[in-house]
């Protein structure tokens, strides 16, 4: 398949599948919307987990645009801990979804920022089992 042919990456600025997430070089200007639907109420605040996606694909387009060439480059601008600058890459990988989920602010209340960003499973079926037995 050709470079030209290949779908194009998710990225901060667009996640496209059933939704669109957009965060506009910034994750305080993090919205999102349904395919047809209305976007976010700007009265309403993202919730942490929101944030930290959007932080997360904000960062992965920051590395793959060669502004940085590190995760500790992005920890050390950020003024954040390297290991949290990983935890919030994790995020890039999730199930669509386990995304739309944390978009619409449907995953059960039980499941933390941390149950999700630490370690999760390479494969998106492990990613779901995983919600069902957390």
């Amino acid at each position: 398949m050709s470079k030209s042919a290949r779908a194009p990456r998710a990225c901060h600025a667009c996640l496209q599948q059933s939704l669109s997430l957009q965060c506009l070089n910034n994750y305080e200007d993090f919205y999102a919307h349904q395919n047809y639907g209305e976007p976010r109420p700007w009265g309403i605040a993202p919730t942490a987990l929101q944030l930290a996606l959007a932080r997360g694909h904000r960062w992965l387009a920051m590395l793959e645009s060669g502004k940085v060439s590190s995760l500790r480059e992005i920890a050390a601008q950020e003024g954040v801990d390297n290991s949290y600058v990983s935890r919030m890459m994790n995020l890039t990988v999730l199930a669509p979804d386990i995304v739309e989920a944390i978009l619409d602010d449907a995953l059960p209340d039980h499941l933390t920022l941390f149950d999700i960003a630490v370690d999760p499973p390479a494969l998106w079926e492990g990613q779901r089992m995983l919600m069902i037995t957390i």
